[in-house]
């Protein structure tokens, strides 16, 4: 796990039994992006890991939908499944439909009623998921009903998706500005404040609930580097 993308103190702890199998590379950059902000959920599932990135920049907003071959596989599968979306700002664009990914594995997305911060992602009115064998193995969004009736799922609308679990979220931001985020640790969910320059061009300040916890300064000279850090007690 030392190459791992995090820093130092939101690494996952060493590798055990149940999480012998790494996970994959990330999935590519998407393209015809120019300094994107991008952020990747990485998703556990009945077939393995599907990995959602997307992205944004002055080109616009993307989605790329990686499936990622089961550890498991025998034999091995090799290759692996992928789809772009270019989400455009025209209000004649269709934000919504379906992608065939394979025989028996199907992708569908409605961002028509999506709502976006300032973050690449959607906030709300939105769902993407991915059908295989008619059943519903990954479901993101809030329109639960909605992609359960365009993709007619046999399985029935859970009430929380036991099948699936987020095991990571990587974000890249490209900015002078103060960004915050929220992200789980030390047995909490925890607001995470990144200073990129938005006060200070010289420094790079990192803020957990509120309280500085890490400061880099001279960032000519330091423009690389990881430190970890105490958090209430956990590094």
């Amino acid at each position: 796990m030392s190459s791992s993308p995090f820093p130092s103190c939101f690494r996952p702890s060493p590798t055990t039994d149940d999480n012998r199998h790494s996970p994959p590379p990330p999935p590519p950059q998407p393209p015809h992006s120019t300094n994107p902000n991008l952020a990747t959920y990485l998703y556990q599932t009945d077939i393995g890991l599907v990995s959602l990135t997307w992205s944004r920049s002055i080109l616009g907003r993307s989605l790329h939908v990686q499936l990622h071959h089961h550890p498991f596989d025998s034999p091995p599968n090799p290759s692996s499944s992928s789809f772009h979306l270019h989400i455009k700002p025209f209000v004649f664009w269709k934000k919504h439909g379906t992608k065939k990914l394979s025989a028996n594995t199907h992708l569908f997305w409605n961002l028509s009623k999506a709502k976006f911060g300032s973050g690449p992602e959607p906030n709300s009115g939105f769902y993407v998921a991915v059908v295989v064998d008619n059943e519903m193995t990954l479901l993101v969004g809030d329109s639960n009903k909605d992609a359960y009736t365009k993709s007619k799922s046999k399985s029935k609308e859970p009430k929380n998706n036991h099948n699936q679990y987020l095991v990571m979220k990587r974000e890249h931001v490209y900015a002078n500005k103060i960004y915050n985020t929220r992200a789980r640790f030390g047995g909490k969910m925890r607001d995470i404040q990144i200073d990129c320059g938005g006060r200070d061009h010289s420094k790079l300040c990192f803020s957990v609930d509120g309280e500085k916890v890490l400061q880099i300064k001279r960032l000519k000279w330091k423009f690389r580097g990881n430190e970890r850090v105490e958090i209430h007690g956990r590094k």
